[in-house]
């Protein structure tokens, strides 16, 4: 979306930041830059709207200039225009502070990567459920490693204010990004425990049969920017090619799908009353399963209920699909896993 602003945007942010946008695509970049210690001069009358996305500082960034230029719209990188909604666009939404209010129950699907969650919360949408959206998504995987003190009660706050809708929030979070979260900010597992036990939580866990294939899936799937085939728009061809070092890949996604597994096991432990779901019983007893989950966050399924093809979200990424199972049949042959129950 940087690449749709014009010269009445301003951009403030680190120079390797700046760099990094302005190299991928050159031709498309227009809004002005600045750095935060200099970016006084930017700011002319025919700007109407600033980013603000820095490594420190952002928040009292976002304040002295809102302060300012109270005439000019100004949104903090972190925790207003990364966090979008279903149709995972980001917005230039004015920042402002949190607001005492009070919290909805929320709905929390947990997933280790590329276990095709989406597909289940696509099948809750489409039988009536609230929308489910992904809002500390992959990206902040690789944001939190330079960000400075990233407040995660901030961030729930900002979700809460712009997208709880009578009293409900669906949020998929998945493994990966807790992982980030856990090495880059005080936060940790403990106290993610206890917020979930505050805030009333519904929790789901969603595993899949095969961790294997589940990480397969992850190192073809990793690279097109999409979480899942259900991520992306029912248009969008996702093609994949076989690369050197997929092998590797793999293995290393098999150690994050099995750490991820393990989060989901303790929080499932420590909490009274988790609902877990497995994808492939999911995928082959939709009816079934959906009135389960409905049951579980007491709300009642449309009476038009709709179900949805598992299969049917490879149609438009069939390379993904081909090469899951040669790439995982490689490995089964590799490691000699014949000898295991699931691989």
């Amino acid at each position: 979306m940087l690449y749709t602003y014009d010269e009445s945007h301003l951009l403030i942010a680190d120079e390797w930041f700046l760099d990094q946008v302005r190299s991928a695509r050159p031709a498309a970049f227009q809004c002005k830059t600045a750095r935060p210690k200099n970016y006084t001069a930017a700011i002319t009358p025919d700007i109407k709207k600033v980013l603000v996305f820095c490594e420190s500082g952002e928040l009292a960034l976002v304040r002295s200039l809102q302060k300012a230029y109270p005439e000019i719209q100004v949104t903090s990188g972190t925790y207003g225009y990364a966090c979008v909604g279903k149709d995972r666009y980001p917005r230039l939404k004015e920042y402002m502070p949190p607001v005492t209010a009070k919290n909805p129950r929320p709905t929390f699907i947990l997933s280790a990567p590329y276990a095709d969650a989406e597909f289940i919360t696509n099948a809750m949408e489409a039988a009536g459920l609230p929308p489910t959206c992904e809002y500390l998504a992959r990206p902040f995987s690789t944001w939190l490693t330079a960000h400075k003190n990233f407040q995660v009660s901030r961030f729930y706050n900002t979700v809460v204010r712009h997208y709880a809708k009578a009293g409900q929030l669906f949020w998929l979070l998945q493994t990966d990004v807790m992982q980030a979260v856990f090495d880059n900010t005080p936060y940790s597992m403990p106290r993610f425990i206890r917020d979930l036990k505050r805030l009333d939580a519904r929790v789901i866990l969603v595993s899949r049969d095969s961790a294997w294939r589940q990480a397969v899936t992850a190192q073809l799937l990793h690279r097109t920017g999409e979480r899942s085939v259900w991520t992306k728009s029912p248009n969008k061809k996702i093609l994949s090619v076989r690369e050197d070092g997929d092998i590797f890949g793999c293995l290393d996604w098999g150690d994050k799908v099995r750490a991820g597994n393990q989060y989901l096991d303790q929080i499932d432990e420590s909490l009274p009353n988790c609902l877990k779901l497995n994808l492939e019983e999911f995928a082959s007893n939709q009816t079934e399963q959906l009135q389960q989950v409905a049951d579980f966050v007491g709300l009642e399924l449309s009476a038009d209920a709709e179900t949805l093809d598992y299969s049917s979200g490879y149609d438009t990424a069939p390379d993904v699909a081909r090469l899951t199972s040669l790439l995982q049949r490689e490995l089964i042959d590799r490691l000699g896993l014949h000898v295991t129950t699931h691989y």
